[in-house]
C-alpha cells in the first residue's frame, strides 16, 4: 500500500483510535440525549393531545417535524477535542499523532449530514 512503516504504524492506530473514538461517542451520546431531551418536550405534548383528539392535526400544526442532522456546537466540538487529545495522551500516544486524532474526530463530527 504506502509502505511499510505507514501500514504498520496504522495498524497499531487503529485500536488506540477505537479507544479514543469510545469515550467520544458516549460524550456525544449524553449531549445529544440532553438535546433531545430539551427538544422533544413540544413534540410529546403535541403527540399527547393528538391522543385526545380526532382527526388531523389543527391547522397549522405539523403532523411531525422532519428529522434533521444533529450539529454540535463549537463548545461541545471543543470538547470532543479534549476528550480525545486527553485519552489518546493517557494511551501514550506521541503528541503529534494525539492532536492528529483528535482534529480528525472533531472534522468528522464538524463536517458529518451536511
Amino acid at each position: 500500500m504506502l509502505g511499510f512503516g505507514v501500514d504498520l504504524a496504522l495498524t497499531m492506530l487503529t485500536p488506540i483510535a477505537l479507544v479514543v473514538a469510545k469515550d467520544v461517542v458516549t460524550f456525544v451520546t449524553a449531549e445529544v440525549g440532553r438535546a433531545a431531551k430539551e427538544e422533544s418536550r413540544p413534540l410529546i405534548a403535541q403527540r399527547v393531545r393528538a391522543l385526545f383528539r380526532r382527526g388531523k392535526p389543527e391547522e397549522g400544526e405539523p403532523e411531525a417535524p422532519d428529522e434533521e442532522p444533529i450539529e454540535l456546537t463549537d463548545e461541545q466540538l471543543h470538547e470532543v477535542h479534549r476528550i480525545a487529545l486527553e485519552k489518546a495522551k493517557q494511551l501514550k500516544l506521541s503528541a503529534d499523532k494525539a492532536e492528529l486524532l483528535a482534529d480528525s474526530l472533531v472534522g468528522e463530527l464538524a463536517t458529518h449530514g451536511r
